[in-house]
């Protein structure tokens, strides 16, 4: 009694709630929307926030509407609770907006009903939605909503919902809308009329690649028309205008053109072979023969088309859109008769396919399914997996109640080696399942409960999952409920994490900002260097940047606020006492090569004192070990003519740069260039053989007796 007292305070005590209403037939929708807007902003004049989310519903899913009363009478929808309002904000507000919904539901029960009509599939998309006017201006002049099928579905059926005296309203205005849709038709079985395979077949396979390739989505696109195609190959064109759809049948016409039966080969392919066909098979063939595979869909009974496409590369290979020649022809064959080769070796060098059915419990069929996935998972790489299907669902969306059986389907080996370890494991569980009464209870320190529960109870249900045990902690003990052998093996593993933690020790560093980065390293290399080789955790205070760069990382466990000096190092203490005293090592070392400097020199000397291939600045940083920075042509440019050069080092290294730079520097500043006109026959006299005459001027002159100095003379 005091518990629900105390409950009952805190909920009306709660600042903010959020509800979702899963009993309201999503047919109301539109008339509940209506009102959103006006609901929404009387609460925030009243100073009350509030949130109301109503999907937009004017295509069926899962559930179709019912079916048209007799009478317009008003009918009865059924809910979809996967299709919620969902209503947040102040209690009092939220609390207020469900009663008047409700409200107004009650009344939609007593007026609404609903009328079928029936129409080309082609048209649909010009009635609501991108193509055509919105549902909102639809139910604004008409007072009715429309409902139409998915876009996978094979029905015409299309339903007005409102009230009785309107829903001629909303009738009309649907034939209004689809009546100013011009269509064309194209029978594209009559282009290839002669096929060897037969015109209709040939029509199934344009039709399944250019569906595959998405190549209609952008014919569509193009010319603002809808194209529904059909296997037998009379296809259907719908735009806004004549001229429209005339284009978009021309433009479909020859891409029809450009694929003959010559470019189509259809293969059979046992459906094991599918999705490795999907993942890797499709993508290898196509880079090596130029042939696209459409692989059929799990639900689909069709053969594996091969189509050939390019030997350009596929994001680069553009649709044909006229006839191939003879010769082109003949190079499209081999191509295909290459890639289909190719599968049938895939297929040869497995035994043949088998399918076998492994009693197995329903209750363990979770727990089989992590079995087969760790068996997968060690599959050596390249093997393609047994295909696993649980209680006779073969096929994906199927209802019926799981049987006790597994069903295993692929090579006899392959499947042969999985049943054995199946049959050993469900054998084992059924072991353990006579175990599972079994309790361990030992002493856990309540201080590292957190540790093992972990974040939204992770490790703890990891451990639940890996040991395949029931455990719970309370009050410093832990009770492992379970088969005896995993039950020990989970105790010796959380009592091994205990003794770790234990042990583990924190390490708060002081160490001044500016030499975070070098610690770091690029990438984090340095850090992560010392994470792995002491097995601990190095935690630098975040920038504000990084902060919001990782808010939303996944599992990045919450740290506690470090100052913006502070280095945390967290681990056993043996490896945190040795990658503290490394990181302090290596703080010392990046402080006692932290010393930096600038010279000014003359912006026009860079050239000079960089040299061909930066030969000049690369010799001065290894004669005196510094780190020597010169500024590009951009960030060199100033008023004065002068650019700073800045060089990091050990104050030795700085020392020796900054001389050497300063040195040639004056040596430049002082420097006087003159200009004097020879003729171009005195050159090779003045310079001599090898140079000798003009080496000889310069050392007379004073000048630098080092040749490759001359260069530049």
């Amino acid at each position: 009694m005091a518990r629900q007292d105390i409950e009952r305070i805190v909920s009306e005590h709660t600042a903010t709630v959020n509800s979702k209403l899963r009993h309201i037939p999503a047919e109301y929708y539109p008339f509940l929307a209506a009102q959103q807007q006006a609901r929404m902003q009387a609460a925030q004049q009243e100073g009350r926030d509030l949130k109301m989310q109503i999907p937009q519903y004017h295509t069926w899913n899962q559930q179709a509407p019912p079916q048209q009363p007799a009478n317009r009478q008003p009918v009865q929808f059924s809910p979809q609770a996967d299709y919620p309002i969902q209503l947040s904000g102040d209690r009092e507000a939220v609390a207020q907006a469900r009663a008047e919904i409700e409200r107004q539901v009650q009344e939609l029960q007593r007026q609404l009903t609903l009328e079928q009509m029936s129409m080309e599939r082609g048209r649909h998309q010009f009635i609501v939605g991108d193509m055509g006017t919105s549902l909102q201006d639809f139910m604004a002049e008409t007072g009715c909503s429309v409902i139409l099928p998915p876009e996978g579905s094979d029905s015409e059926d299309i339903v007005v919902v409102g009230p009785p005296e309107r829903l001629q309203q909303g009738v009309d205005k649907i034939y209004d809308l689809a009546s100013a849709m011009q269509s064309a038709s194209l029978d594209i079985a009559r282009q290839h009329a002669n096929a060897p395979r037969g015109a209709q077949n040939h029509a199934r396979d344009i039709t399944r690649y250019l569906q595959r390739r998405r190549a209609l989505a952008e014919l569509e696109r193009m010319h603002g028309a809808r194209i529904i195609p059909d296997s037998s190959g009379n296809w259907q064109i719908y735009a806004r205008d004549q001229k429209s759809a005339m284009k978009a049948r021309s433009d479909l016409q020859n891409l029809v053109s450009g694929h003959p039966p010559t470019r189509f080969q259809p293969v059979n392919v046992d459906p094991f072979y599918h999705s490795h066909l999907r993942q890797q098979g499709a993508r290898q063939i196509r880079d090596q023969y130029g042939v696209h595979v459409v692989v059929p869909d799990d639900s689909e009974d069709s053969p594996v088309l091969l189509v050939f496409e390019d030997r350009a590369p596929s994001p680069e290979y553009q649709l044909p859109r006229r006839q191939p020649t003879a010769q082109d022809s003949q190079s499209f064959q081999k191509a295909l008769q290459d890639a289909q080769r190719h599968i049938g070796n895939l297929m040869s060098s497995h035994q043949g396919i088998v399918s076998r059915d492994v009693e197995a419990p329903v209750k363990f069929h979770d727990k089989i399914r992590r079995h087969v996935d760790r068996h997968h998972q060690s599959l050596p790489q390249g093997q393609i997996p047994v295909q696993v299907a649980y209680g006779n669902q073969r096929q994906p969306g199927q209802r019926r109640q799981q049987a006790p059986n597994v069903n295993l389907r692929g090579p006899q080996d392959f499947v042969d080696a999985l049943n054995q370890s199946l049959l050993a494991f469900i054998e084992q569980e059924k072991q353990d399942e006579l175990e599972r009464g079994f309790t361990l209870t030992f002493d856990f320190p309540q201080k590292f409960a957190n540790h093992l529960i972990g974040r939204k109870g992770e490790n703890i249900n990891r451990l639940r999952e890996e040991f395949d045990v029931d455990i719970q902690l309370q009050d410093g003990k832990c009770e492992i409920k379970g088969p005896e052998a995993k039950a020990n093996a989970c105790k010796r593993h959380v009592l091994d994490m205990g003794r770790k933690l234990e042990d583990e020790t924190t390490h708060h560093l002081n160490i001044p900002m500016q030499f975070h980065k070098d610690l770091i390293g690029a990438g984090g290399a340095q850090v992560n260097r010392l994470q792995d080789r002491y097995k601990v955790r190095v935690n630098f205070p975040r920038t504000k940047q990084a902060e919001d760069d990782a808010a939303s990382e996944a599992g990045d466990a919450r740290r506690p606020q470090q100052q913006a000096n502070e280095v945390v190092v967290k681990g056993p203490s043996r490896g945190a006492d040795a990658c503290r005293d490394e990181l302090l090592s290596l703080l010392q070392y990046v402080k006692d090569n932290s010393h930096t400097t600038t010279v000014s020199v003359a912006q026009n000397q860079l050239p000079s004192l960089i040299g061909a291939g930066g030969r000049e600045m690369e010799t001065m940083r290894l004669e005196t070990g510094a780190q020597i920075d010169v500024p590009n042509a951009r960030e060199a440019a100033s008023a004065d003519g002068r650019a700073e050069i800045k060089i990091k080092g050990s104050k030795q290294a700085v020392d020796a740069a900054k001389k050497m730079i300063e040195a040639k520097s004056k040596v430049f500043d002082d420097s006087i260039t003159k200009n004097m006109e020879v003729e171009r026959k005195h050159h090779r006299l003045i310079i001599g053989p090898q140079g000798s005459n003009l080496r000889a001027m310069i050392m007379q002159a004073g000048g630098p007796d080092e040749p490759r100095l001359h260069n530049r003379m």
